[in-house]
């Protein structure tokens, strides 16, 4: 099936002074895709509660606290944001 070059174009480009082209179609640069946060939130949760369950004895036996390789991953995890 062909197509006509007009179908594969948009009709709201601009042709700069320098010859670049530039859409003007608009989005919104700051908004949040929902989907992929909740996505990435999930998976967080999910390594921090993996993280806790292989880690716990070692980190009891060694550091005294059970918690220890949890809060060291959170730290930097909000360094990281």
């Amino acid at each position: 099936m062909k197509r006509k070059m007009k179908d594969l174009v948009s009709d709201n480009i601009a042709y700069r002074d320098n010859g670049m082209i530039e859409s003007l179609d608009v989005y919104a640069p700051n908004r949040v895709n929902m989907a992929v946060l909740i996505i990435v939130l999930g998976m967080i949760a999910f390594g921090i509660v993996m993280l806790f369950s292989a880690s716990m004895p070692r980190a009891f036996t060694s550091q005294g606290n059970s918690m220890y390789y949890v809060i060291q991953q959170g730290r930097f995890l909000i360094l990281g944001i």
